[in-house]
């Protein structure tokens, strides 16, 4: 295949509107960012006619602490106005970004590499293949960042609750785990699949 590895018509046009739709996907989850300085946590709640988003810092404690503030008025007045304060809400931001930026450059290197695939000249394959192995680069970040955001956040939120400020460090690897291997897995089926196209690009270029 001299000319390169390329998709039907059909299957290359769902290909690009598949990468668009990630690409798209991507920012908005970078643009998501801004919400958290204005509350922690937002949700979205719609209706027929309308939605809205409203932060629940609530829902980023462990329910033991929830039952806490639910059982004592005054000890959940103290903790919203500590999140309410805009240091609380800028660090808060700052601790998602560690998670939510390689999360994004994941979804952007999956989207580039669709587009790629999608192409009608050169060596589609080629070029979607490099950006499939940054993909997976980030996906390892992004799941090695989780026990960070985990332990991050749990820290500032325990300055607000009634035993005071504690350091935590999360310790939940089982989930972090297997992201941890699919991610590393991809990395090495695209990297080995690099490896295989450049050599035969190679070979050909010696016949």
């Amino acid at each position: 295949m001299s000319n390169g590895y390329h998709l039907p018509l059909r299957k290359a046009r769902l290909c690009r509107v598949a990468g668009g739709l990630f690409l798209l996907f991507a920012v908005a989850n970078v643009l998501s960012l801004a919400l958290w300085l204005r509350g922690p946590a937002p949700h979205t709640y719609c209706v027929p006619m309308t939605c809205w988003i409203k932060a629940e810092p609530l829902t980023l404690l462990d329910e033991s602490d929830r039952t806490i503030l639910a059982d004592a008025p005054d000890k959940a007045r103290a903790f919203s106005t500590y999140i309410g304060q805009p240091e609380v809400r800028v660090g808060l931001a700052a601790i998602r970004a560690i998670k939510t930026l390689p999360f994004s450059f994941m979804v952007t290197g999956i989207g580039i590499a669709l587009l790629c695939l999608g192409g009608r000249s050169g060596d589609p394959l080629a070029r979607a293949l490099p950006w499939m192995r940054r993909a997976s680069i980030a996906a390892i970040l992004w799941g090695g960042a989780k026990l960070v955001v985990d332990s991050l956040t749990a820290t500032v939120l325990s300055a607000g609750l009634p035993e005071g400020f504690t350091y935590y460090f999360a310790t939940e690897w089982n989930e972090v785990g297997t992201a941890l291997m699919l991610a590393l897995a991809a990395y090495t089926m695209a990297w080995a699949l690099e490896a295989g196209v450049k050599a035969q690009r190679d070979l050909a270029e010696i016949v």
